[in-house]
């Protein structure tokens, strides 16, 4: 069976870039969040430098490839992850450098 989902703005502030993640209906907590609770008691530092690069993206640089390792190199399936997080990986979608759908 398929879940419904939607893709739900990242309220933060800047006007760089736009941040979304995947949220699915009847759930309280979308994809990012859910990455961000689960990750933050065993890897606080690494949790925090991640949040403090989107930030940075949605108020500084945008979404510029320095900052993104692609995983699947195909037009059709443009999925990457933040770089430097060894030890985590935050799975997302870029759209150039204005758009990012962060997944978990």
């Amino acid at each position: 069976m398929k879940k419904s989902f939607y893709i739900e703005e990242i309220p933060l502030a800047g006007d760089r870039c736009q941040i979304y993640a995947v949220k699915f209906k009847g759930e309280t907590e979308n994809e990012f969040e859910k990455f961000l609770k689960k990750y933050n008691q065993p890897h606080p530092e690494i949790i925090d430098d991640i949040v403090k690069r989107i930030q940075k993206m949605k108020e500084r640089s945008g979404c510029p490839d320095i900052f993104f390792k692609m995983e699947v190199s195909t037009i059709y399936n443009p999925i990457c992850r933040l770089k430097e997080t060894n030890q985590l990986r935050l799975y997302c979608i870029r759209f150039g450098n204005v758009a990012l759908i962060l997944g978990g």
